[in-house]
């Protein structure tokens, strides 16, 4: 059927031909069985070797995605693009913000690079021309959607709803064909950029040490920053990137209420024991909550090992207040930092005493009616990768960075004889 799916000219049927194409390509682009979606992948392919195989690292805003992976609606959305209907209906509108998602606008920039898919910012040209078109100028070559599961993306980690990363990470494979731009990486991380969203960027950009990489369990592990701010009159500015307990409404009636007459000030002592008492290797089943979708069944290990978990003071005039809590460790369970976090917090306040995290860690049994951070305050700042990796992903971030400053005309020169720059 692929060689039916050109769009060689403006016949009557070219829209029929579209719908039938992409609609085979929507049925055989889902993951195969749940241990596919299990991978990390927003579709997993055959097991073959992809000739084209990228790993980049990506920061986002989740402000206002349904998480990294969502629901499999990907080529859905591009049906209803190609075909032009329905496109500025109310219906649509609701059904694309509910699904969006940070792998579905990488994968689609992706995808059009590649020229699986139109651009959809040049969807009516598209149409009218019946090309597609990539960086490189051609565009006059016909597009055929394909009929198999030939492209797909794999992520290191599928962060919640409204979580951001300063560094995530995830795969790119193409099982049809070679990388675009003639596998020029950095031209492929810069057109890829042009295509996103402006609250996601990817910010380096390599190819995979070999064909058996995967980014899900090939890292070493992983570490997450949570942002929580105390202060009595927050910014509200900033409420989608901080935890302002002042403004939780939940949070706050739990406190009055709940624990008015045990809560005590505040204290960053008593939250440093309790990080002491969840660094080590432990069962950590008392702070995972229930996986969704195709996760729910699937019984995985929770004794994970916590190397670290610092704690970051802002104590200046403006950002009094505000203190980070950066955890780094092998692997994390479903929310688990969110718990992590949750739980410092009410042994700051006396709330919860360190023996009862020390008993849950134990008994791997949760304490009962705690709520968990929300997501807004959580970041996922590193992926961690063997050093080759890493020196290969620093090295294409910093080329990237010295891109960007020479098209901004950007010096930033040292201040000289002590002085500060103003």
């Amino acid at each position: 059927m692929a060689n039916d799916c050109t769009n060689g000219s403006e016949s009557s049927d070219s829209t029929t031909k579209i719908m039938e194409c992409t609609s085979q390509l929507a049925e055989t682009i889902q993951c195969s069985s749940k241990a596919d979606c299990d991978s990390g992948g927003t579709a997993e392919t055959t097991r073959q070797a992809p000739i084209t195989n990228l790993v980049m690292t990506a920061v986002y805003d989740g402000g206002e995605y349904g998480g990294f992976v969502g629901p499999n609606h990907f080529f859905n959305e591009e049906i209803c693009i190609l075909n032009g209907t329905g496109e500025n209906s109310q219906e649509t509108r609701k059904r694309e913000t509910a699904q969006r998602s940070i792998s579905n606008e990488i994968l689609r920039a992706l995808a059009v690079l590649h020229g699986y898919i139109p651009n959809r910012r040049r969807k009516k040209q598209w149409r009218d021309k019946s090309s597609y078109g990539d960086e490189d100028g051609n565009d006059n070559q016909d597009y055929i959607l394909p009929t198999e599961r030939r492209f797909s993306l794999i992520s290191s980690s599928r962060t919640d709803k409204g979580v951001h990363a300063i560094e995530s990470a995830c795969q790119y494979l193409s099982f049809d064909r070679e990388p675009p731009l003639g596998g020029d990486l950095d031209r492929i991380l810069d057109n890829v950029n042009r295509l996103l969203p402006d609250d996601i960027q990817i910010i380096s950009l390599i190819n995979a040490p070999n064909t058996d990489f995967h980014v899900r369990f090939n890292n070493l592990g992983k570490i997450y920053t949570y942002k929580v701010d105390i202060s009595d009159c927050p910014n509200i500015f900033e409420r989608k990137h901080y935890w302002q307990l002042a403004t939780d409404r939940q949070f706050r009636n739990t406190l009055l209420r709940r624990f008015n007459d045990v809560r005590k000030p505040f204290s960053f002592q008593r939250m440093r024991e309790a990080a002491d008492a969840l660094e080590g290797t432990h069962n950590f089943e008392g702070l995972r909550k229930k996986s969704r979708g195709n996760e729910k069944h699937i019984q995985k290990n929770p004794i994970c090992t916590i190397e670290r978990i610092d704690i970051e003071r802002y104590d200046t005039e403006f950002d009094g207040g505000k203190f980070h809590i950066i955890v780094k460790g092998d692997r994390f369970l479903y929310k688990m930092v969110r718990g992590i976090v949750s739980h410092m917090i009410l042994v700051g306040y006396d709330i919860l005493k360190v023996e009862q995290i020390e008993t849950m860690l134990e008994k791997g049994e949760e304490i009962p009616h705690i709520q968990y951070a929300p997501s807004t305050g959580l970041y996922l700042t590193k992926v961690i990768f063997e050093p080759p990796v890493e020196r290969e992903l620093e090295a294409s971030k910093e080329r990237y960075k010295e891109r960007l400053r020479n098209m901004l005309k950007v010096s930033l020169p040292k201040p000289s004889n002590g002085s500060k720059e103003e």
